[in-house]
């Protein structure tokens, strides 16, 4: 198994183990995203380094399928929270929608960070990106729980 499938077959079980636990949806996306801005933190290269190897070698999606059970993991985390998702407009079709949103939240800073770098210089120092995206663990936390609040359809 490559190296790169290590380490997302290790960041699904970690997805898993959080939206598998007995806490409110709430907490469960804070928990979610501060795990995964740190895994993103450790492998800042991944993104950018998955996209390249799927697009050369598109294959490797068929293996990736099987370690992240994308269904699974969307219905356990609708089952769990149904009353909760219901009350913020949330039903079980918009699902992929609300789970691409909140994983760009963690993902796009790190696939995007040459871009970003343009826009804000400052970042382009590692540690003060690396500030910057754990300051947006709250940030992004807070922000998909007020736009579900608003969302209400």
């Amino acid at each position: 198994m490559a190296v790169f499938q290590v380490l997302i077959k290790k960041m699904f079980e970690k997805i898993f183990s959080i939206f598998a636990g007995e806490i409110s949806f709430k907490e469960k996306l804070k928990r979610f995203l501060d795990e995964h801005i740190e895994f993103m933190i450790k492998n800042p290269k991944l993104p950018i380094f998955l996209l390249n190897e799927l697009s050369k070698n598109p294959e490797l999606s068929e293996g990736l399928k099987g370690m992240i059970n994308y269904e699974q993991l969307r219905d356990m985390i609708y089952t769990k929270h149904a009353k909760e998702l219901k009350g913020y407009g949330i039903k079980k079709n918009d699902m992929p929608q609300l789970m691409v949103t909140v994983v760009s939240f963690s993902i796009f800073p790190f696939a995007a960070r040459d871009m970003i770098k343009i826009m804000m210089p400052d970042l382009g120092d590692t540690k003060k990106f690396n500030a910057y995206m754990r300051e947006r663990k709250s940030f992004a936390s807070d922000f998909i729980m007020a736009a579900l609040k608003h969302h209400k359809k």
